[in-house]
């Protein structure tokens, strides 16, 4: 039997191995990911890769939040830029990385298969991602209240904004082509008029 990681050895394993696992995202897409190429990368068992995740399919929706997460904290220097048009900055951000994720999806047979997870996610997990989007939000709102750049922020109305974001991704292909930016651009600037009140 192999030894117990410590909570600190833990997360670092956790993460090389979401760092692995987007890079074999990149290189082939979802069928490249060996649980034996990911654990030889993080230099642990393969059984070790069962106390982190119960399957492939688990490890992709952590490797979503961990992207998004990582995508959201880049943001976060930029909060002064963000003071002289609060709805603006926000909604920039969310439509420009929508944007470059539609490329992605429409590209890249991995991002389709990580949409197709997150569209049959359960609960706990659409929870679990919502929480990312609500701790940045949090601190955005906060920031924004600080320097009286808003008069309020409604935080549960921006998640459904980047939900509904999400889901219209997922599903671009039901929607002309010719329309779908400007459908995106109406949605996020609409939810930021009605969410960021000034």
């Amino acid at each position: 039997m192999g030894r117990a990681f410590s909570e600190e050895e833990r997360t670092k394993i956790k993460i090389a191995l979401m760092e692995s696992a987007l890079e074999l995202f990149h290189e082939q897409g979802k069928k490249s990911l060996s649980i034996r190429e990911l654990t030889k990368r993080a230099g642990i068992s393969q059984g070790g890769f069962y106390t982190f995740w119960e399957d492939k399919d688990a490890l992709i929706l952590d490797v979503i939040r961990y992207r998004a997460a990582q995508k959201l904290e880049a943001i976060v220097p930029l909060f002064p830029e963000s003071l002289a048009s609060p709805r603006k900055f926000l909604a920039d951000h969310l439509y420009n990385w929508c944007i470059d994720l539609k490329g992605k999806i429409l590209t890249k047979p991995i991002y389709q298969d990580s949409m197709r997870q997150l569209r049959r996610q359960s609960a706990e997990d659409t929870n679990r991602m919502s929480t990312i989007y609500s701790d940045f939000l949090n601190r955005l709102s906060d920031y924004w209240l600080c320097n009286q750049a808003v008069k309020a922020v409604d935080i549960d109305g921006l998640i459904n904004l980047f939900a509904a974001a999400g889901i219209l991704m997922s599903d671009q292909i039901q929607l002309d082509g010719n329309y779908f930016d400007e459908l995106l651009r109406i949605l996020i600037d609409g939810g930021a008029e009605r969410f960021i009140i000034l």
